[in-house]
């Protein structure tokens, strides 16, 4: 299913088609996820207090460092959003530990060792590339001084201009609530997004115990699938829902939220894994559900990279059939990059 998520990754047209242009946002896809990553495995297995750093924390450490490295190594304002990422994640996981059924002695280790791979990140990213935010001045900034240049450097970016959406031009300010959501789900072929929403469904139903366990079989434990969903959740909506709040509108929005693609895929890989689970269920001779489920598996992956093969290299103006009903050039956004002039 891991396998399936990844090529459905690359065969989202949208995605693909901006990792040939956009130096920028597709690094920060992968930093993100990285960071993700790491801080579900050190949430998984905390290191125990007192005893020497496992090889697990170890590599833990590396995979969320990498993560702050190429993200914040981008735009230095997903140190904000990754120090507020730990910080929900945490709270949740304190206040809800006994539904979750984390224990506190793990949950302070899993802190301190977040917070340490925090710091080594930072570390990494200080030594590498010290001055990234200051384009007009060679002076460095540490310590206190950091946060702030943080915030002039994302928050005071002249306006680009307005974005075209949904036939609709969107300006600096008051744009619709829903512009980030249906700019993502766009540009998200049809099969892989209803695998997705199938995901999305049963992780919920399953994170709030509206279901046994025993419909989820993909989980290893209730607490890890707990943890993993909480994580992957936060990356999928904290900063979409942010600028949806805070009314500010993205210029080509779709190349600004490409970190949201990966965890569409993860819940679409889990969606796909419940399918086949209830396929094999549905009637005694299994063989022929389940291998419904994997011409529709394969159609979501085949029909999209064609797509994106009629398109090239124009990929990432794809929108999908839904979408684009009313047509395409009255509704949405067509040669960013200029790749055609």
């Amino acid at each position: 299913y891991a396998l399936w998520g990844s090529v459905a990754l690359l065969a989202v047209p949208v995605f693909l088609g901006h990792g040939m242009f956009n130096p920028k946002d597709v690094p920060i896809a992968l930093g993100y996820s990285l960071f993700s990553l790491g801080l579900i495995r050190i949430l998984m297995k905390p290191q125990l207090p007192k005893s020497s750093l496992s090889r697990h924390t170890w590599l833990s450490t590396l995979i969320i460092a990498s993560g702050i490295w190429l993200a914040a190594g981008t735009r230095y304002v997903f140190l904000l959003v990754f120090v507020a990422t730990v910080g929900i994640v945490f709270f949740c996981l304190y206040f809800f530990r006994s539904h979750i059924g984390i224990e506190i002695r793990g949950l302070k280790s899993a802190f301190f060792s977040s917070f340490g791979a925090f710091g080594f990140g930072l570390l990494l990213l200080s030594v590498t590339n010290p001055c990234l935010l200051f384009r007009k001045s060679p002076d460095c900034t540490f310590g206190l001084e950091l946060l702030p240049a943080i915030s002039r450097a994302s928050f005071e970016h002249p306006g680009i201009g307005p974005t075209f959406l949904a036939g609709q031009i969107l300006e600096s300010s008051s744009p619709p609530w829903w512009y980030v959501p249906v700019s993502i789900w766009s540009g998200t072929p049809i099969l892989i997004a209803l695998f997705c929403l199938l995901g999305i469904i049963v992780a919920t139903t399953h994170f709030f115990a509206f279901w046994s366990r025993e419909f989820l079989p993909t989980a290893s434990s209730p607490l890890n699938f707990r943890v993993a969903f909480l994580v992957v959740s936060l990356q999928m909506t904290l900063i979409p829902v942010l600028a949806s709040a805070t009314g500010s509108v993205a210029y080509d929005s779709q190349r600004q939220f490409l970190f949201v693609f990966p965890v569409l895929m993860v819940f679409a890989s889990l969606g796909l894994a419940v399918l086949m689970w209830v396929a094999g269920r549905i009637a005694v001779r299994a063989l022929l559900p389940r291998s419904c489920v994997l011409l529709v598996a394969a159609a979501a992956l085949i029909i999209p990279a064609l797509e994106s093969a009629r398109l090239w290299p124009y990929s990432y103006i794809y929108v999908n059939p839904l979408a684009s009903i009313n047509g395409f050039s009255k509704n949405w956004e067509s040669d960013y990059w200029g790749a055609s002039s």
